[in-house]
């Protein structure tokens, strides 16, 4: 199966694989999808998410999709099926209930499409048998098309391209083998005139000044009427490498690749532009990624639908340093997105936290922070031991039950990893005054810093002037 370019080379899926430049980018570009783990998850009631790591499908994405190959090989093979022949298939085998066993392999030179009755299916051939398969049970990663139904083989769109590429690469070996030109011309004298002479005189240069570079520069001795004529060297060699530097950029093009990951030298790119041209790469390969979610939701059954659905981890193809990892982490831990166990599994920890750990003084969870209220020393002189009139009493009552509202929101403000506003309104909202004391706090300061600027912010505010504030409203 191939066709032939107008250079005179068959191009086929395995032979544009004989192009170095081909044979990087497919195997690059197949490697970085089969890195990405797919995980199974499972839509909770609150509109979280939690991995459904008992589900058929999340094992067979996870260990051994068939009793062949692991889910690298698998993956791999299907993106190069469907970088090369423009489709690549997998075939699901189910269980009398539906679920998924079995993640197959199929040759895409021996699988096509019809529609049959107005149903999509697909034939394969098996032992020189002809099979049709339901579509819900064939995963189909598609290359680039037109019709939304397969895509277009590459090989046979692009045989001019790669046709001109393996034509250079067969021309540079017969260049060297064949066509390569001598450094020097020597004329022989006329007494050197049969085929005995001359190669006699052939073999006993070759002794002096063949045999490699240890025989280098070594002076040349000839006979009397001998004469030696020195040939430089004409552009061809230097040609023929920019032809070569110009077929690695145009692959790369057709692949979706960065030149530099080719070995294009040409394109000049500091460690800047290598740093976008790197993200580049990893937005381009976003798509495939979308499509592979798409086809993997065929896994499910339709009472999952709604429940479930499959998703690639594209953090784990991010790579960052030690230092940004640790910092993104110690935000995390501070802003309450994550607890200490999380932060650890993670880091691929033990759980178990036994021994001695230091921990920052600020930081609490956000159940002790909202439980029983801490208690405010009221100053003395609000209190008063002289009888005073019922009004004055109330009055007594009322600044110190606003006062010590002032100051259990605001060390529970303080002492929060995250400010939440819900929640804090659902546990002090039936308090006399919250409201009152809401308005006037600035809450949105307070909640774009760290807890520990936080705390800054809190003792510059005078509690007796926000009391009185708040009371005499």
């Amino acid at each position: 199966m191939g066709i032939a370019a107008t250079t005179g080379e068959i191009i086929s899926p395995r032979t544009i694989l004989g192009h170095p430049a081909v044979w990087r980018g497919v195997d690059l570009l197949s490697t970085s999808v089969a890195r990405i783990p797919f995980d199974v998850f499972k839509r909770l009631p609150d509109g979280s998410r939690d991995q459904a790591t008992e589900h058929p499908a999340q094992r067979l994405l996870k260990h051994k999709p068939n009793r062949y190959y692991h889910r690298f090989q698998l993956l791999k093979s299907w993106m190069v099926s469907a970088l090369t022949h423009g489709d690549g298939y997998i075939y699901v085998t189910r269980d009398d209930l539906g679920r998924p066993l079995e993640l197959l392999l199929l040759d895409s030179g021996s699988t096509g499409i019809i529609i049959e009755d107005g149903e999509l299916l697909y034939t394969t051939t098996q032992n020189g048998r002809l099979q049709k398969i339901q579509a819900e049970n064939i995963l189909h990663l598609r290359g680039l098309g037109t019709d939304g139904i397969s895509g277009l083989p590459i090989y046979q769109v692009l045989a001019e391209a790669f046709g001109l590429g393996l034509t250079l690469q067969r021309y540079q070996n017969v260049f060297f083998k064949n066509a390569g030109k001598p450094s020097v011309v020597i004329k022989l004298p006329p007494e050197i005139s049969t085929r005995e002479q001359v190669q006699e005189f052939r073999e006993a240069w070759n002794n002096v000044h063949g045999g490699g570079i240890d025989n280098a520069f070594r002076p040349a001795l000839l006979r009397p009427g001998a004469e030696i004529t020195t040939l430089q060297a004409d552009g061809a060699i230097t040609s023929l490498a920019n032809l070569r530097e110009h077929d690695l950029v145009m692959v790369s093009n057709i692949l979706g690749l960065p030149p530099h990951r080719l070995g294009a030298r040409s394109v000049s790119v500091s460690y800047g532009s290598l740093e976008q041209e790197n993200r580049s790469f990893l937005e381009d390969l976003d798509g495939w990624l979308c499509q592979i979610e798409c086809e993997l939701m065929k896994l499910l059954k339709s009472s999952e639908i709604d429940t479930h659905y499959i998703e690639a981890n594209r953090d784990a193809r991010v790579a960052i340093d030690a230092k940004t990892k640790a910092e993104l982490l110690g935000i995390y831990r501070r802003n309450g997105l994550m607890s200490d166990e999380e932060l650890r599994k993670k880091l691929n920890l033990p759980i178990s936290m036994e021994g001695t750990f230091w921990t920052e003084a600020n930081l609490m969870t956000r159940e002790k922070a909202l439980a029983d209220p801490i208690p405010v020393e009221l100053p003395k002189e609000t209190v008063s031991d002289s009888p005073e009139s019922p009004q004055n009493d109330a009055e007594t009552l009322g600044r110190d039950l606003t006062r010590s509202i002032v100051g259990r929101v605001l060390r529970r403000l303080e002492k929060s990893g995250r400010i939440d506003h819900d929640l804090l309104k659902q546990e002090l909202g039936n308090l006399p005054g919250y409201d009152r004391f809401a308005e006037a706090l600035p809450m949105e300061e307070l909640a774009a810093v760290l807890p520990e600027q936080r705390k800054n912010i809190i003792d510059n505010m005078d509690i007796n002037q926000l009391t009185e504030e708040l009371w005499k409203s």
